[in-house]
């Protein structure tokens, strides 16, 4: 079983003094939804790395992807965090559901910037292989 992105999002770099992390979360959610082409329903699940809360008022900010849809409801969220990998920590705890078959759709969001989806291959044939 082969691991893929097929769909991502980021916003814009820079300051963003007008934005929430909550905000700019349910932006690149839905823009990432979008550009793979799928629903939240689709997803199976979600992994957010999301480095240093403490900017936060929510501590638990892999439960603000929900905000981006409702069909994102009873879906399993995991906050990942590990310094300058936490996105592809969160990248990689995408990849080990699908090869465990827990997933066949990970929702994983590096940093709060960029969303890759991650795809099982088997099941999307229209992605482009995820780095190992």
């Amino acid at each position: 079983m082969t691991a893929c992105i097929v769909g991502w999002a980021h916003t814009r770099f820079g300051k963003l003094d007008t934005e929430t992390v909550e905000s700019l979360i349910v932006r690149v959610t839905q823009d990432a939804l979008e550009h793979a082409g799928i629903r939240a329903e689709d997803v199976d699940e979600v992994v957010l790395g999301h480095f240093n809360a403490g900017f936060s008022p929510q501590d638990f900010t892999a439960s603000l992807v929900f905000q981006a849809s409702d069909r994102f409801r009873f879906k399993p969220a995991t906050r990942v965090e590990n310094a300058c990998a936490t996105g592809s920590a969160a990248v990689h705890q995408g990849i080990k559901s699908i090869e465990a078959k827990r997933a066949r759709v990970s929702g994983s969001k590096a940093l709060v910037r960029k969303l890759p989806l991650l795809f099982d291959l088997a099941e999307r044939r229209r992605a482009t292989p995820a780095a190992n």
